[in-house]
């Protein structure tokens, strides 16, 4: 996996982002291949939805990798 979530379980509420102190959020990422940590709210274009399977697209703002979390 070249991306993974940050936090394994998060807190219902969300948790904070250690790139840009934004709290309340559960989709915190960290890219294996560079190490950047980025949210949706910092990196806002890294993390999509596809409208036709809801599956998150999410591309490393640092490196460019990407991974596809699926919707189970």
């Amino acid at each position: 996996m070249a991306i993974h979530y940050l936090y394994k379980n998060p807190n219902i509420t969300g948790e904070t982002c250690p790139a840009c102190n934004y709290h309340g959020t559960w989709n915190i990422f960290k890219c294996d291949n560079c190490k950047k940590i980025f949210c949706n709210n910092c990196s806002p274009k890294a993390i999509k939805i596809d409208p036709e399977t809801d599956d998150l697209l999410v591309k490393c703002p640092g490196c460019g990798a990407e991974q596809v979390f699926y919707d189970w």
